[in-house]
């Protein structure tokens, strides 16, 4: 079983003043509230 998916996007950039709050080199804040949306819009709630 994987544990994670791995790609690039230009459909989910970084948000400029997130640098600090993040790991260098990973993004991945747009990507999850785009998903958090779309699960949402399917009935399912985050934990």
């Amino acid at each position: 079983m994987k544990t994670h998916v791995e790609f690039q996007s230009d459909a989910f950039p970084p948000y400029d003043h997130r640098e600090d709050e993040t790991n260098p080199g990973r993004y991945g804040r747009r990507l999850a509230e785009f998903l958090v949306r779309g699960l949402q819009a399917k009935g399912l709630e985050p934990l």
